[in-house]
């Protein structure tokens, strides 16, 4: 659960085609300094999350917009002010 939850302020999500994959791989791996590693597929209405090359979870869009639309900071999105 780690490997998918532990974001340091300098963690991004990138997001590519599978036909670019290689590309954008080639071009991760040019920078010394940076850690990288592909944690998933997004397919349709699906996302599946992978670990060691093993699916670990699977799930669609609308299970985790019902989960995020049910979670505290959604239920006060409308009342923060600052």
């Amino acid at each position: 659960v780690e490997a998918f939850f532990e974001e340091p302020s300098d963690t991004v999500l990138i997001t590519c085609k599978e036909s670019a994959r290689k590309s954008a791989e080639a071009i991760l791996s040019r920078e010394e300094d940076l850690r990288w590693s592909p944690i998933g597929k997004t397919m349709a209405n699906e996302v599946t999350l992978v670990f060691d090359n093993h699916p670990v979870i699977t799930t669609t869009f609308k299970a985790l917009h019902e989960s995020w639309s049910s979670a505290l900071e959604s239920s006060l999105h409308d009342q923060v002010t600052a």
